[in-house]
């Protein structure tokens, strides 16, 4: 699928070779690494892992110093250099992901949404030991990567969601108290590597990226600029000018047909003109791929041939 996608770049990870650390109920599944539980929930087109239960919900001081973290000299280093040289150059390669150190969510999954926003605010000391010893591992496990990765990584991946739909999820103070020195860390270590950093961030979250830069972020994935209409006199926004790709979750991907959603590409690409690298999510399988990739020039954001010749059986629909 990747290839079929054109997408160029490839993920490097250590596997781990550590003791088990977690364990579950039968009727969940229980992450190696994080010890979040998941449990299967069906929905009409089939189902999905869905995390419950948190261990550490409204847990006690001594829950939160007893949980385990991982060892960061418990994964194969030595695999992960395998693998990258596997690829042969023909792939820019990176380390890290969405997932790291992304406190607030992959701390939520742990100890519930609601505990870890109320633990960073009022500064309880347990949890937020919890969280500096999770990132602690994070740090030393990607140290050890990049060092045993040398000459072969081409930018680091980071990720922190710091926004809903509507606005930030925590204020400016907040981040710069609590989740900025732990950013830090990661963008110094990239940065003494001689690595570019991209960071992931959802929702509102364009008002942190001044910290990024200042940190010595490079790039955002993504910036949903559907939510800064008014944040700046360009048309999405102040960083609209930078925009290369475009993050939708397109209710035509989600529920339209393929010609509904070439329509909405194309309309998209002809606003923003930065090709076709759109990222749509939840796109019904019926949405034929090869139609999508044929719809857009990826340069020019132009229609293509393909994208004017909808399929007889194909019916229009409103996006």
């Amino acid at each position: 699928l990747l290839c079929a996608l054109g997408v160029d770049y490839r993920g490097i990870a250590a596997p781990y070779i550590g003791p088990r650390l977690y364990s579950a109920p039968p009727d969940r599944r229980v992450d190696p690494l994080e010890g979040c539980r998941m449990r299967w929930v069906e929905h009409e087109t089939g189902g999905y892992w869905d995390f419950c239960d948190f261990p550490l919900k409204d847990a006690e001081d001594e829950a939160f110093d007893a949980f385990p973290v991982p060892n960061p000299d418990d994964f194969d280093y030595a695999a992960a250099r395998a693998q990258a040289k596997a690829y042969g150059g023909q792939y820019a390669l990176y380390v890290g992901s969405a997932g790291v150190p992304d406190v607030i969510n992959s701390n939520g999954r742990i100890m519930g949404m609601e505990d870890v926003l109320c633990h960073l605010q009022l500064g309880e000391e347990a949890p937020l030991r919890f969280i500096q010893r999770r990132a602690a591992f994070q740090l030393g496990m990607m140290e050890r990567l990049l060092d045993a990765l040398k000459g072969l990584v081409d930018f680091v991946w980071l990720g922190e969601d710091l926004g809903t739909q509507h606005a930030p999820m925590i204020s400016m103070d907040l981040y710069r108290k609590r989740l900025k020195p732990i950013h830090k860390q990661f963008i110094d270590l990239a940065a003494a590597h001689g690595l570019p950093v991209i960071i992931h961030t959802c929702g509102s979250s364009s008002w942190v990226y001044e910290d990024f830069l200042e940190m010595g972020v490079r790039g955002v994935d993504t910036l949903q600029p559907e939510l800064l209409y008014t944040d700046g006199p360009l048309p999405f926004g102040t960083y609209g000018e930078h925009l290369v790709a475009h993050l939708y979750n397109a209710s035509a991907a989600r529920h339209g047909g393929a010609f509904a959603l070439l329509k909405e590409a194309e309309r998209r690409s002809a606003l923003l003109m930065i090709g076709a690298l759109q990222h749509w999510m939840g796109v019904l399988p019926e949405n034929d791929l090869a139609k999508l990739l044929g719809s857009l020039d990826y340069t020019t954001g132009t229609e293509t041939e393909a994208s004017r010749k909808p399929a007889a059986t194909q019916k229009e629909e409103t996006p």
